[in-house]
């Protein structure tokens, strides 16, 4: 079994740096305002309605009296953070972690009566993994990936400790992830702009229903985030220490010019 995936399962909030703790929150409180300011938007709010009509369910959609089910509240919910082009981003990883991990964290504490601290520390070990998985990417080469093409990987991670799955079972989650994650053509998706926004809330919506399909024994590949010729080691690097928050509602790209 990868080293790596003993971590998630056994690291505690006792062993976290305190500086990742901090960033942790601050990533929390980023993502709700971005989740917030989301659904206020017209076009938002009439998706979130529709969704809750056709899709009936017990999951709460955020900042909202609606409910839905799991896999369709998590779909909205990450497409209200990431709708404004808001939320935090990742410079090595070259995107948008906390759209995705964040409110898949937040919604599966919530259903499970999780404590604050195990929410922080499946927000963390999210973005330890979503990280690493988008590097793992880029230097695999090929077509360049939205964020939910890898992204995908710490949501599922956070979700399964917070489920408290077992090994074996994160080890199939992430494998899932990695094989199902979103194509997300990302330099197609540029020259038409729509809202899609990096695959993120179908990352969302995938990320639900693999950890599920694992905790039930579904089965999956060795996942490339456990092989240590990628470099994915026991050592946790705390990459959300190294997030940025976006003071402009538009790609970090055109940020110097508006400044």
């Amino acid at each position: 079994m990868a080293e790596i995936v003993d971590i998630i399962s056994e690291i505690s909030f006792e062993d976290i740096p305190e500086k990742a703790k901090q960033a942790a929150r601050l990533c929390l409180l980023d993502a709700v305002g971005c989740m917030v300011g989301g659904m206020k938007c017209p076009a938002v709010l009439n998706l979130a309605q529709t969704i809750s009509q056709k899709n009936p369910g017990t999951t709460n959609i955020a900042a909202t009296s609606l409910n839905s089910t799991r896999p369709w509240a998590s779909f909205v919910n990450s497409h209200a953070c990431s709708f404004f082009d808001l939320d935090d981003g990742h410079r090595r990883a070259q995107g948008h972690p906390g759209g995705v991990i964040v409110p898949l964290s937040l919604m599966m504490a919530a259903e499970n009566g999780c404590s604050g601290k195990e929410l922080l520390t499946a927000i963390v070990i999210g973005y330890e993994i979503g990280v690493r998985g988008a590097l793992i990417m880029r230097h695999a080469g090929g077509p360049r990936k939205g964020s939910g093409g890898w992204s995908i990987t710490g949501g599922v991670a956070a979700v399964a400790k917070l489920l408290k799955l077992p090994p074996r079972q994160i080890n199939n989650a992430l494998g899932l992830a990695e094989y199902f994650a979103p194509q997300a053509p990302q330099d197609r998706s540029l020259a038409y702009p729509s809202s899609m926004k990096e695959g993120m809330a179908w990352a969302s919506y995938s990320a639900i229903s693999i950890v599920e399909l694992a905790a039930a024994g579904f089965d999956s590949m060795t996942p490339y985030l456990a092989d240590a010729n990628q470099g994915s080691d026991a050592v946790f690097t705390y990459e959300i220490c190294s997030v940025y928050f976006k003071m402009h509602a538009c790609c970090r790209f055109s940020h110097p010019v508006i400044d």
